[in-house]
Formats: structure tokens, sequence, C-alpha cells
């Protein structure tokens, strides 16, 4: 099998076309070992595309577990930078493909501009923090579906220093977000246009350096919460830096992603 290892803003994915994949290696404990960091390539996911009329491709998405995962945006943007790599797209030209919530949008601009528009599936709904007895440090709490399902805890202190896997862990399985559980993102307000971001992430049962759909779920809370909300908000990760839009009325987000490696297995 071939396979390319793509990063973007440190979320990394296995990325093959399904046309020249074995079906024995989409078996949930083969993706598991492939993603393992000690025994196999290593990754946050796994990627499979296929070609399907009337669309560039179709988006196939595996958590590092092994387990199906409806979406993840860093992802999609890292199957962007494949597609244009065997020449299924063109650079600077809209297409659609298809992903397991739905249709969208992306461009290819260069490595460090590949841009997706993201669907928001709910409303922000915002969320009692009593019920869960977090530390003074967590303020407030909110709750939205941009493909994922996705808590953003707004945070008071500086949140580099914060160690957020306990509580992360504990609120991805926590029996208010049954029967799908929770990614887990924690901000940092650092102005009215700029959050810094980090993500415990749901399938890869830690801490990412980057998460796409909950870098767009933190930037539609940040805008929600001021009086005028903005159509451009910069998101810090570990991982890199990333911008979410809003043109005509849709949401994009918008970064690096480039081709690590290829290899075979």
């Amino acid at each position: 099998m071939e396979f390319y290892k793509i990063q973007a803003t440190g979320n990394d994915f296995i990325v093959v076309d399904s046309a020249n994949t074995q079906p024995e290696m989409f078996n949930p404990s083969a993706i598991k070992n492939m993603c393992d960091r000690h025994y196999g390539i290593g990754a946050d996911g796994f990627i499979a595309l296929e070609k399907v009329k009337d669309f560039a491709f179709r988006f196939l998405y595996y958590n590092a577990d092994g387990s199906r995962g409806e979406m993840c945006a860093n992802g999609c943007r890292a199957a962007i930078s494949f597609a244009m790599k065997f020449g299924w797209i063109k650079v600077n030209s809209k297409f659609n493909f298809l992903a397991d919530d739905g249709e969208h949008t992306g461009i290819f601009k260069s490595d460090n501009e590949v841009q997706l528009n993201i669907l928001v599936i709910d409303e922000i709904k915002e969320v009692e923090l009593d019920l869960f007895g977090l530390p003074q440090w967590i303020s407030k709490g909110y709750f939205i579906d941009t493909g994922v399902p996705h808590l953003v805890l707004v945070c008071t202190s500086e949140l580099k220093e914060n160690n957020i896997e306990k509580y992360g862990r504990f609120l991805r399985h926590h029996k208010c977000f049954e029967p799908r559980g929770t990614n887990v993102n924690f901000i940092e307000i650092l102005s009215d246009n700029n959050v810094f971001v980090r993500t415990f992430e749901r399938g890869v049962e830690a801490e990412t350096l980057s998460c796409g759909t909950g870098i767009t779920a933190s930037a539609l809370v940040v805008s929600a919460m001021q009086k005028k909300p903005t159509d451009k908000i910069k998101v810090l990760t570990k991982g890199g830096e990333l911008e979410v839009l809003t043109i005509n009325g849709q949401i994009y987000i918008n970064g690096p992603a480039e081709i690590v490696f290829k290899g075979h297995i």
C-alpha cells in the first residue's frame, strides 16, 4: 500500500487512494496499528479518498483508535493537499467534495493556504459548569456541533501552563454528552479576534497539536461572545496558526497543510 503522511498545523494523517489500497487495510485493528506512534507509522487519523461522480472526491475518515469518524476539518485540508498532488483539483479553483456530514467546498491556494468550508450543525448552547466540578480557571462553557460535537471552555488564566488532559478525558466521556461523547476545547481569548486553543480529541483520546473542527467551534464561540461578531478570527494552536472566516454567511477555516513524506507498507 502506498501512503502519504500529511500534516495540517501539526494534526497528522496517513492518507491513501482507496482504489489502490487493499480491503484488509480498512480493518479497525490495522488502522489502529498504523496510527500507533511507537509500533506503526504514527498519526492522529487515517484518511481514504475515493473518486466519485460529480465531486472531486469522497472523504472517508478513521480515528486513530480505528473507529470511523464523522468529520475532521484538518483531515479534509490534508486530503485537499493529497488531491492537489495527484491533479484531482486545480490551484486557486473552488471544488466540491463529499464527507459523512455532507458536501463541502475547498480551495488550494498554496501549502500555507488550504481552505475548507465547515458545516455548522447546531446552534451554540451555553453549558452549566456547576454540573462538572471544574477548577476556577475555567469560567464558561459552550457546546456546538461543527460536524462533530465540541465542548468549548473559556479559561481565565494562561492556558499554556495548565494541564488539560485530566479534565479533557473526564469531560469527553461525561454522561451529559452520551452517547456520542464530545471533543473538549480549552480556549484563552487574547483579544476580540485572537484566541489560543488546545483540544482533547475524541478518537485520539489525547490532546492533539491542532483540531480543525475544534478551532472552528472555538472561533464561533469567541465571535458570539462579542457585542459585534467579527468575520475573521486568528486562532493559535500548539501546531501553528489558522484563520476562521465568515464569508457570505458561510464558515471557512484557512491554514497550512503539507505532505511530509511518502511511504509503502
